[in-house]
């Protein structure tokens, strides 16, 4: 889902650059120290804001699409639906991100998003009509898919806004370079398996199973 919303923003965005060449990333010359960037964005509340709204949809993201095939194994009882109710998340978005475009210019981005918040949380409700009834469970996801499209479509276009708005209040212009992107796609991934491996190597019940396993077997009998 996401890179659907990637590619609307690529395709919806238009560049205004009025810097002249020699200029720095803010239009004043030279080069703005990292630590400046860094306190510009901890000045703009609309980057937090916009963090958080990622951080929350990511999390949506990965339980919506990542419990669907639990829900199909174990409530549904069907495993081979997982397929099925892959494309169901994935054809809605597909057909409906175009149309976020017009939505979103008309009634903005925060409205838009808010409005479509409201249909996910119906669509999420609805499940409990009939958790087990395939035809319920499947209409839950479209309603869902449908109300987070224009999320998915805004939330990328708001850091423009986010840019802009940092520039305007401390004057400096904190845009995403080549070299932050390829930075981030390096050190988040190896951030992550540093704060993995941590946890590992303090998951020690491997060894402990067994002996576990039989205690509560004897407490059975």
């Amino acid at each position: 889902m996401i890179p659907f919303g990637y590619w609307f923003t690529f395709a919806n965005t238009h560049e205004i650059a009025s810097m002249k060449p020699g200029d720095g990333v803010d239009g004043r010359a030279g080069r703005i120290p990292v630590g400046d960037h860094f306190k510009a964005l901890a000045r703009n509340k609309y980057w937090w804001l916009t963090l958080g709204l990622n951080f929350a949809l990511w999390t949506y993201n990965g339980i919506a699409n990542g419990m669907a095939a639990y829900i199909a194994k174990y409530v549904l009882g069907n495993s081979n639906l997982i397929a099925v109710i892959g494309l169901a998340t994935v054809i809605p978005m597909v057909i409906g991100l175009p149309f976020a475009g017009p939505l979103v210019a008309r009634f903005g981005k925060r409205n838009a998003s808010m409005a479509g918040l409201v249909l996910v949380a119906v669509g999420s409700l609805l499940v409990f009509v009939d958790p087990s009834n395939l035809w319920v469970f499947f209409v839950s996801i479209i309603v869902r898919m449908v109300g987070i499209i224009p999320m998915n479509a805004a939330l990328n276009a708001m850091s423009g806004d986010v840019v802009e708005y940092g520039e305007w209040r401390s004057g400096v212009r904190s845009d995403a370079t080549v070299s932050a992107m390829v930075n981030t796609f390096v050190w988040v991934p190896v951030a992550m398996v540093v704060v993995m491996a941590a946890l590992l190597f303090f998951y020690d019940l491997d060894k402990r199973v067994d002996r576990v396993g039989g205690e509560l077997a004897a407490r059975r009998v």
